[in-house]
């Protein structure tokens, strides 16, 4: 499975950055297609679009929350 090549800080916490997305949610070829693209609906990072529909969290998934375990987790280890 390929990266999104570009990575932008502001992406990786918006649940539509591709590598957030729950693979169990597509088929197998949706998100191989999805994976390839640095976001969901194809925005720019902090353009109009971006900015309008870029969501941190939802009902299923807090990016927030899950950043925050794994820092703890690591600094554990």
């Amino acid at each position: 499975m390929n990266k999104p090549q570009h990575e932008h800080e502001h992406c990786v916490n918006c649940v539509y950055y591709p590598p957030n997305l729950p693979a169990s949610a597509y088929s197998d070829e949706d998100f191989r297609m999805l994976q390839a693209k640095s976001c969901s609906f194809d925005y720019q990072p902090q353009d109009g679009n971006c900015c309008t529909a870029r969501k941190t969290s939802c009902s299923l998934l807090d990016l927030e929350h899950l950043r925050q375990a794994v820092q703890t987790q690591e600094t554990t280890l």
